[in-house]
């Protein structure tokens, strides 16, 4: 950890604090999310932190700029999916990966999100 300090600190003096930044991960829980921005801010002091949903999606965006025309989502709100007859999801983990969109997928009528 003394190594660790002790290059970061070196880095800092002759790059700059800004010369770090932090890349995060949007599937944190929100309290470690909090704490990786408080450490990026105050413990290294840099206002460089960044997320992953801005180039794990890019791929997906472009996908969606292809075949439907629109960038960065379905093509009707996740609210819609109880009108839908059926539903096809293929080569996902949607509970894992798109955990917010469930409670639509099993029907639940959730305050705030219908």
């Amino acid at each position: 950890m003394d190594l660790i300090v002790t290059k970061i600190k070196e880095v800092q003096h002759t790059y700059g604090k800004d010369a770090f930044g932090v890349y995060s991960g949007s599937s944190m829980t929100n309290e470690k999310c909090y704490l990786v921005g408080k450490f990026a801010r105050i413990g290294l002091g840099t206002k460089n932190i960044d997320y992953n949903g801005r180039f794990c999606m890019s791929s997906a965006a472009v996908g969606f700029n292809q075949s439907v025309g629109i960038d960065r989502g379905a093509t009707n709100p996740w609210s819609d999916i109880k009108f839908a007859d059926a539903l096809l999801v293929a080569g996902s983990n949607t509970a894992e990966c798109h955990p917010l969109s469930m409670p639509y997928v099993w029907g639940l009528e959730i305050e705030g999100l219908s």
